[in-house]
């Protein structure tokens, strides 16, 4: 019955503070992907992310029907984070791709 009232309450289980009243201590750069279940069992889902500032930032909440599209939605959100990744590695391994090779002079 709490794990209801804490829902209804409108916190994610990641947002409530421990027995210790601490915030979830989550490493440098990381990012959260929600499922956010209202008391109406309406689903959005969502990424936390670090801003510039320090302070957590949401991405646009999407709603979804049900909960295969919310699990659908994360899995999105999660391609997207590497493909960006990988496109970031790709940028920079062809940066080297153009430059010319030095060249030995001999004699």
């Amino acid at each position: 019955m709490a794990a209801q009232q804490d829902m209804q309450a409108g916190f994610a289980d990641s947002e409530m503070p421990d027995a210790g009243m601490t915030p979830d201590n989550n490493p440098q750069g990381s990012v959260e992907l929600c499922i956010q279940i209202a008391p109406d069992g309406g689903m959005t889902v969502y990424k936390e992310m670090p801003g510039q500032d320090g302070a957590q930032q949401e991405s646009e909440r999407q709603q979804v029907a049900d909960i295969g599209q919310a699990l659908a939605a994360v899995l999105k959100l999660y391609k997207a984070m590497d493909q960006g990744a990988n496109d970031a590695r790709q940028q920079f391994q062809a940066g080297f791709g153009d430059e010319p090779k030095p060249q030995r002079m001999i004699g």
